[in-house]
Formats: C-alpha cells, sequence, structure tokens
C-alpha cells in the first residue's frame, strides 16, 4: 500500500511545477512557432496561387500583344511591298514613255535620212542590180565546178 508522507507530496508539488515551466517556457512557444510557420506556409501557398493565376494572365496577355505586332508588322511589310512596287511601275513607266519618245526622235531621223538617201539608191539601182546578178552568176558557176 502506498503511504503519504511528505516527501511523497513534495515530489508532486516539484512534479506539477515542472510540469507548469515546462509548458509555459518550451510547449507554449514551440507550439506558436509552429503555428506561425504553418500560417506562413499557407500565406505562401496562397500568394503563390496568386502568382501563378497572374502569370497565367500575362502570358496570354503576351501571347495576344506578339500576335498582334506580328499582323501589324506583316501589315507593314505588304502595304511597303505594294508601295515598292507601285513606284517601280512608275518608274517603269516613265522610262517607257521617255524611251519611246527617244525611239519615235531616230525613227524620224532614220526615216528622214532614208527619205534623202532614196533617190540617190534609185540611180544607183541599175548597177546594184548588175554587180548582184554579176555576183550570184559568178558563184553558181563556182560552185559547180568544185
Amino acid at each position: 500500500m502506498v503511504t503519504l508522507n511528505l516527501t511523497l507530496v513534495v515530489e508532486l508539488v516539484l512534479f506539477l511545477l515542472f510540469l507548469w515551466g515546462t509548458h509555459a517556457f518550451i510547449l507554449n512557444p514551440t507550439v506558436k512557432s509552429l503555428d506561425d510557420r504553418e500560417e506562413m506556409v499557407e500565406g505562401d501557398l496562397q500568394q503563390a496561387r496568386v502568382d501563378t493565376q497572374e502569370a497565367e494572365k500575362l502570358e496570354v496577355t503576351y501571347r495576344q500583344e506578339t500576335g498582334r505586332i506580328y499582323r501589324e508588322a506583316d501589315a507593314t511589310y505588304r502595304e511597303a511591298f505594294r508601295k515598292a512596287n507601285q513606284d517601280h511601275l512608275e518608274f517603269l513607266s516613265s522610262e517607257r514613255e521617255i524611251a519611246d519618245q527617244a525611239v519615235a526622235v531616230v525613227r524620224q531621223s532614220a526615216q528622214a535620212e532614208a527619205d534623202e538617201a532614196r533617190p540617190a539608191l534609185l540611180e544607183t539601182k541599175p548597177e546594184i542590180q548588175a554587180l548582184m546578178a554579176q555576183s550570184i552568176l559568178g558563184q553558181n558557176q563556182s560552185g559547180g565546178q568544185r
């Protein structure tokens, strides 16, 4: 049987004092630190979710803006290409007109020279015919002797 004496009471009081001290100075701060850490982790997880959603929205915006920029660049390129082609065609047209005018001047000059040379050519026509006939007949005879 257990006898209650002063030693047991003192030990019980000291043990309860030890439990109270341990609870007050060790267990409560440790539990509070664990609770604070858990709250911090929860807050970080929530912030990570918010950041992920924001990043997804930014990525969608980035893709839309990139697409818009590419479309604008393509439209600008096509317009510049069309303008360059139009300028080139206008340049060719103006150069063709200049060339046509130059050809017309040369034709008129050639026609005038031909008109001037025609009477002299007609005068030498019988001589030319005789030389051609002699040349043709001479070649035929020499060609037949081979």
